[in-house]
């Protein structure tokens, strides 16, 4: 039996073109990246298809833009091979894809949060002091210990993401970068400039990660579905009420993908599959622990190989439960509505009616349609509103039900009750 994690990449992954195949074979990749442009205010679709790399670099665009095609990427996947991960992990920015497909943070809530993220990166990244590059073919400990070495006074350099043993991010002041890349030089190395990124997961993010936590502790979290791994800790969260912390700390702490890899392993994960732009987490996995199968999502011969292997492991199509959930949540909320004649009409008549429709699909044997899913969910509002359920708990409901059944079509995220 295989045991998958779920990877997410970060900044850096983006290409004009990204999840435009995906959105020329699979309704769900392009009603999720219609949700995320009318949610932003801007045509996503045409940035990211086809628009001017620059206008895609700019990091507002460009964290929602990832994001975006992440989650398009996981509800391909869901639907195509259905497979439940025992862990998730994301790189950076990739973190927020992970705890969005894990259930954790509504799509609606992760674009504003990222959106966010990207306009206090660009205003650090205008400041002009500092900056970020990948180092490569240098030992970890000799950067760590030319990163003390030119730490001086005030003066920065540090590592902020292990990644492999010869491959690290390194974020610092201009000169202090400088003079690593001449050291780099001498050990062998090279680097490559970031240009466009602020010093991330460093000391230096530390007004921006409080402005962060403010835009974070405006938006409600929900329970995880499967464990995500925190890039600070290379651990599972502990659960939602760690995310503000979390993320706050991402920003200006080190992450740690090695540890997080090795984790993996440990816990008996055997294969990794990458959904987003690219295959850099992909290769990361292969350098970092070769036992571990690795596979791309956004590469088509890595989709084959997948479903191959996973054929045998696919779950059931998770729209016949949708009935099923609803059922199951009428009966579990309790009821706060003295009123008898309101509970008969609108708790125990649209429960016979659940009941009908379910006894229907079962007895002739067929998927229910989009139509039949929409009845059943607006019969649900119905039983949870007369039974006067909070509305922060129907919010709850709701999620868990999108979440659960992949229906994102027919509960938008953030649905205003």
């Amino acid at each position: 039996m295989e045991k998958i994690a779920l990877l997410f990449p970060g900044q850096g992954s983006q290409y004009i073109g990204m999840t435009q195949n995906f959105c020329n074979r699979h309704e769900i990749a392009r009603r999720t990246v219609e949700e995320a442009s009318d949610l932003l205010g801007y045509d996503l679709a045409r940035l990211m298809h086809e628009g001017d790399v620059s206008e895609l670099n700019r990091p507002e665009h460009l964290q929602p833009a990832i994001l975006t095609a992440s989650v398009t990427a996981f509800r391909v996947f869901q639907q195509e091979l259905g497979v439940l991960p025992e862990f998730a992990a994301g790189h950076s920015l990739g973190e927020y894809a992970a705890l969005t497909c894990s259930g954790g943070i509504a799509f609606a809530d992760a674009l504003q949060i990222v959106r966010v993220r990207g306009r206090l990166s660009a205003q650090v990244a205008a400041l002009g002091h500092a900056s970020m590059m990948i180092v490569r073919n240098v030992d970890a400990g000799e950067i760590e210990q030319a990163c003390r070495e030119l730490s001086q006074g005030d003066g920065f350099v540090r590592i902020s993401c292990y990644n492999s043993e010869r491959q690290a991010a390194v974020s610092g002041h201009l000169e202090e970068m400088r003079a690593l890349e001449a050291r780099v030089a001498e050990l062998g190395g090279s680097v490559v400039h970031l240009p466009l990124s602020p010093p991330f997961h460093s000391s230096l993010m530390e007004e921006a990660a409080e402005e962060l936590r403010e835009e974070l502790a405006r938006h409600r979290f929900f329970p995880l579905r499967w464990p995500v791994l925190a890039n600070v800790t290379a651990k599972p969260y502990p659960g939602r009420e760690a995310i503000v912390d979390l993320l706050t700390a991402q920003i200006q702490q080190p992450v740690q993908w090695q540890r997080t890899l090795r984790y993996l392993l440990r816990a008996g994960v055997t294969q990794t599959v990458e959904l987003g732009p690219k295959s850099v987490l992909t290769s990361l996995t292969a350098r970092n622990v070769p036992s571990i199968g690795a596979f791309s999502y956004d590469q088509r011969e890595d989709r084959k190989k997948l479903h191959a292997l996973l054929e045998g492991s696919r779950e059931q199509s998770l729209r016949p439960q949708f009935l099923g959930r609803c059922l199951a949540i009428a009966v579990s909320t309790p009821n706060a509505n003295p009123n008898r004649d309101e509970y008969e009409a609108g708790v125990l008549q649209p429960y016979r009616r659940l009941e009908a429709l379910q006894a229907d699909l079962e007895s002739s044997d067929r998927t229910p349609g989009d139509a039949e899913l929409l009845d059943a969910f607006r019969l649900l509002q119905q039983i949870l509103r007369t039974k006067r359920v909070p509305e922060e708990e129907q919010q709850e409901w709701f999620h868990l039900l999108r979440e659960e059944t992949g229906c994102y079509d027919l509960i938008p995220s953030g649905l205003q009750i």
